[in-house]
């Protein structure tokens, strides 16, 4: 990796990448050296086609505040530093993208003890042109859908495991109706969904733990309600009058029906589309990072990944809130 971060003044600690050529400057063990080494870490496992630019965002950052300890980094030098992208008339998705950098190195840098918290957590990414209009579900809003479905029916364990896929892997209904139980696999401790993209690019991501349980125990009910599937049958089909056959895989309408039928019981009216966007911004938010929500949602750019992320709460730090006479 050739693109190491260089010192730039008052002690500032040298950002780098994985090739380090004189590490002589520290002391072993030091809270410096542990520093250094995660950032190498977080560098080495960011995307080949991203890492140069969360480089020069970290690079820029520290440069512009002068401040070697990234603990000592406070909510205000963020917010500084923020108003001096704008300043130099970088694009919106350019500073969303720098934001997001720091804010993911200042998680995997919490994550190791080495600062005591994720200063960037609560600054606002810019609403970047283009920006998704897609309303998005608030994390209790997503809790009470996931869990409208009855699941002591096998239309209910079904419509759940549905759901969930819609929002844990962000997957399209496209996608969805196409699972075969084959595509489901176990790698060492990891549970693996084998599916194809929009572009038909076959994709592997991974099923988290309360998901895969839910999918098991689809597949269980389905089991004792006679229907025992090959590796080569689809995952979802309809069970409702006259069409329990396993060969009769749901349709992209029928998942769209599925997440409208749910969504009204709890007093919404929303689409599939939805749950995916509102998974995406979930994961920003928890700080996964814009490179990580990209490989999640399969998409080919940052940018895209960015659309989606909403700018929420507007209403919150204001321009008119400063706006004081008395």
């Amino acid at each position: 990796m050739k693109e190491d971060i260089q010192n730039s003044s008052n002690n500032l600690i040298p950002f780098a990448g994985t090739n380090v050529e004189d590490n002589t400057q520290f002391h072993p063990n030091s809270k410096e050296e542990k520093i250094y080494r995660a950032l190498q870490n977080f560098l080495a496992n960011i995307a080949k086609s991203t890492r140069r630019k969360y480089s020069e965002a970290i690079r820029d950052f520290f440069q512009y505040t002068s401040i070697g300890n990234p603990d000592k980094v406070k909510f205000e030098d963020v917010i500084a530093y923020r108003e001096s992208l704008r300043e130099r008339d970088l694009s919106a998705s350019t500073i969303a993208l720098r934001i997001s950098a720091l804010r993911s190195l200042y998680n995997h840098l919490h994550v190791e003890n080495l600062v005591k918290g994720n200063v960037f957590a609560k600054l606002r990414l810019p609403r970047v042109p283009g920006e998704s209009k897609t309303v998005c579900l608030t994390k209790e809003q997503a809790r009470n859908l996931l869990s409208a479905p009855d699941r002591s029916t096998l239309i209910g364990t079904r419509d759940h495991v549905i759901l969930s896929l819609l929002f844990y892997n962000v997957l399209r209904r496209g996608a969805i109706v196409n699972i075969k139980k084959g595509d489901i696999r176990q790698e060492g401790k990891f549970h693996v969904l084998w599916y194809r993209n929009k572009g038909d690019e076959q994709i592997k991501t991974k099923i988290k733990p309360v998901l895969a349980g839910g999918i098991h125990e689809y597949i269980t009910s389905l089991s004792d309600s006679g229907y025992h599937l090959k590796d080569e049958d689809y995952l979802f089909f309809r069970l409702n009058g006259n069409h329990k056959d396993k060969r009769n895989r749901l349709t992209d309408q029928a998942v769209y029906c599925v997440v409208r039928k749910y969504s009204a019981i709890i007093g919404l009216e929303i689409h599939p589309h939805v749950l995916r966007h509102s998974g995406i911004t979930c994961a920003i938010d928890n700080g996964a990072g814009v490179e990580k929500a990209q490989v999640l949602a399969g998409h080919k750019s940052v940018q895209m990944t960015l659309r989606y992320y909403r700018n929420k709460d507007k209403l919150e730090d204001h321009g008119t809130d400063y706006i004081e006479i008395e």
